[in-house]
């Protein structure tokens, strides 16, 4: 999905360079910005982490709900089970979403 400048290897190593430059300019620029805290830091991995797996799982049960007829013949033998696995993702989802909104809020 990225442009064509952003994908362009590297005339020597054939990786794509510009992507790696850029994300190491991002984290340098993070690392300044906080000035090396290491609390700060582990603060923005842990958010980042955690929003991540949220929005992968919310992504799952999206996907799990809209391709739901085709899923079932492939992975699940019944339907009792697709209920379950339905009802396990979004418990899931549901726990890691709340965890997300409580590391959203500020410590005291």
């Amino acid at each position: 999905m990225l442009t064509d400048w952003f994908r362009k290897p590297h005339a020597r190593f054939g990786t794509s360079y510009r992507i790696i430059n850029m994300v190491f300019i991002l984290q340098m620029f993070t690392i300044i910005v906080s000035r090396g805290n290491i609390i700060t830091l582990g603060e923005a991995y842990a958010f980042g982490v955690i929003w991540s797996f949220t929005f992968n799982s919310l992504a799952m049960l999206v996907l799990r709900w809209k391709y739901h007829a085709s899923a079932a013949g492939r992975f699940l033998p019944t339907s009792a089970s697709e209920a379950r696995d339905s009802i396990g993702l979004l418990s899931v989802f549901l726990v890691l979403s709340s965890t997300a909104i409580v590391n959203r809020l500020p410590s005291r």
